[in-house]
């Protein structure tokens, strides 16, 4: 029997093309999640006043303890609710939330009393930005 001649066979490679995840809903569905957030934050900082008397933040202990629960919901952490798809645009509008509730703190009180709200002028009107 004759040796059959090896031929090389002529790879082809196709380069992948990238695919854009497409976020669902866009804007309107972090907008609806910010109203969702700010509908629930009341309630669920009362349940959660008891967690909030042992944290020694002063002042921004519901903040802080809000900017935590809020973390842990955009990360996908909490049980049950994960499975939800607007839980995690619910949590990254809390965390945005209360990470501008901390800095208006630390600008107002931290930082010597500076506040955006206005100036006293010489007159006596005040000028606001």
């Amino acid at each position: 029997m004759a040796r059959r001649k090896k031929t090389k066979v002529r790879r082809i490679y196709v380069k992948a093309k990238k695919r854009r995840s497409k976020s669902k809903g866009g804007v309107m569905n972090t907008v609806i999640g910010a109203m969702l957030y700010g509908a629930v934050r009341e309630r669920a900082s009362n349940m959660l006043s008891p967690v909030t008397a042992n944290i020694p933040a002063g002042e921004i202990a519901d903040e802080v303890v809000m900017l935590g629960v809020s973390w842990a919901l955009a990360k996908g952490k909490v049980p049950f609710v994960n499975k939800i798809d607007i839980s995690k645009k619910i949590g990254k509008a809390g965390v945005v939330i209360e990470s501008a509730r901390i800095g208006e703190f630390i600008a107002g009180k931290g930082l010597g009393g500076m506040t955006t709200t206005g100036i006293t002028s010489s007159v006596g009107n005040p000028t606001v930005f």
